[in-house]
Order: C-alpha cells, then structure tokens, then sequence
C-alpha cells in the first residue's frame, strides 16, 4: 500500500514563521514582511504561483501592509546588547534588519471543504482563538483566502514597544529560556517542544471541534504536494467504501424483494367457491 494512502486526511495544518524587514540571507522568497503582505493581498508579480487570484477578505485587524509597517516601526525601536572586546563593555545597537520583526501564520484546512457554514465557524473559532494566544494588542490581521487548494486564513503578530520578539513566538521564547550558552542539540529539542505545545493547543481549543486529527503535515515532514495526494487517496478511499455501502444494500432490499415474492408464490390460492 502506498504510504500516503494508510496516513491521516483530516490533519490540521498550523504553521507560523519569522520574517524580517529585510531579506535573510539563504531564505526562499517570499522572505520579507512587505513580500509576505504582497503576496497576501494578491498584488499583481507576488501571487503567480496561484493560477486565479481573488482579492482576500480581513476579517480581523488591518490589511497585512499596514501590519508590516507597524512591524518594521517596532524593529527600528529595537535595540541590542553587545559586548565589545576591545573596550570590555557592553554596547547597546540597534538590531539589524534581517532580525525578526513579525510571526506570520497560517491555518488552513484539507482540500474538501467548502466555503460553507463549516468553514464560517472554523474561521471564528481560529480568530477567537488567535486573540486569546496573542492578545488583541499583538494579533494585526487575520485574511481569508479562498482562491487555493485549501481554504485558509494568514494572520500577523507583531510584538508590542518595549517588548521581545519571543513573546509572539514561543519557539523563540524557548530558545531564550534554555539559554544560548546550551548545546545545539538542547536548543533544537526545546524549539520542537514548544511548537508541538502550540499544535496540542490549537486542536484541544478548535480543531478537534471540527474532526481534525492532530497528526500534521509537518510531523509527518511532507510536502504540501504530497499532503493534498494525501487527501486525495483518502477522498478516493471514501467513495469507495460508500459504494460498497450502497451495493450492499441494494443486494439486501433485492434479497428481500425475492424473498417476499418466494413467499407469495407459495400462499394456498383462496377458493372462488
């Protein structure tokens, strides 16, 4: 049997990254906030990987450029402590631009769903939870799309003045808690932790409501090409076992109309006397 056949389909599919005002170095594109705010709103040269763009709808906070701003305002507040070993004291920077300014989310569910009153309460019950997990004062905006595979909603986080960006992000509060002097090995283990913690909370509050199973795509490290086969083999599978379903009870009603016209052959013809 394939693999992807025998692997759950209705897996929630949570992810969030961390995006600067200025491209890191290495990182695939989109891989700066006003590039990811683009790409959100379907500007013209930022969405060709979608084959009909349809302006999305906010239906939280502001439009992802305007939360861009406000991120790339709060990283120029930022400043670092550095130690300088030529003079032996500490310096205090600003943080460069390629540090991170924004977490950017995505929450989406699998290909069969529709727009439908399903959807509607999958898509307030995220945001209520979205505000409860980061506060009305850090959550920005929350956009729905509706023009790819999957329905799914982008939303932005941005950490308040005076504030670190490990409070928008707990895979980075992590780091900072196990400290930068602890081993690779130690840090990797600590940001997984954190961001399986977030998965658990998202499908205890919201998305075991819905029937979604808390095996993720990244747990299982597919594509997203392979996770919409993935789905696809399971949708397949479900025909299927429908129609043998229905043959079978077909096959009983047949059985039964048989059987009852067996019956009436065989009832004593009244008399006409």
């Amino acid at each position: 049997m394939n693999t992807l056949k025998a692997m759950v389909t209705h897996g929630q599919f949570l992810r969030i990254e961390k995006f600067a005002v200025k491209t890191s170095r290495g990182k695939r594109s989109p891989s700066n906030i006003y590039q990811v705010a683009y790409e959100a709103m379907r500007k013209p040269g930022f969405c060709d990987h979608i084959k009909y763009p349809t302006l999305p709808k906010v239906i939280f906070g502001i439009q992802p450029v305007d939360a861009a701003l406000r991120a790339e305002a709060w990283a120029l507040k930022q400043t670092a402590r550095v130690f300088h070993k030529p003079t032996n004291c500490i310096l205090v920077r600003k943080v460069r631009a390629d540090s991170s300014c924004a977490a950017v989310g995505v929450l989406s569910v699998p290909p069969e769903w529709v727009a439908d009153e399903q959807w509607v309460r999958f898509r307030e019950s995220s945001v209520d939870w979205l505000m409860r997990k980061f506060h009305q004062d850090r959550l920005l905006s929350v956009v729905e799309h509706t023009d790819e595979h999957c329905l799914h909603l982008h939303f932005w986080v941005v950490p308040k003045m005076g504030e670190r960006f490990s409070s928008v992000h707990q895979g980075v509060k992590a780091l900072e808690d196990v400290g930068i002097k602890a081993s690779r090995a130690v840090r990797e283990a600590a940001y997984r932790k954190a961001m399986a913690t977030l998965q658990d909370e998202f499908h205890e509050e919201v998305g075991q409501f819905f029937g979604l199973e808390r095996l993720t795509l990244g747990r299982r490290r597919l594509t997203r090409e392979q996770w919409h086969q993935k789905c696809f083999y399971e949708k397949e599978r479900e025909i299927a076992t429908q129609k043998r379903i229905d043959a079978a009870v077909a096959r009983a009603v047949s059985g039964l109309e048989s059987h009852d016209s067996e019956d009436s052959a065989n009832l004593p013809v009244p008399s006409t006397n």
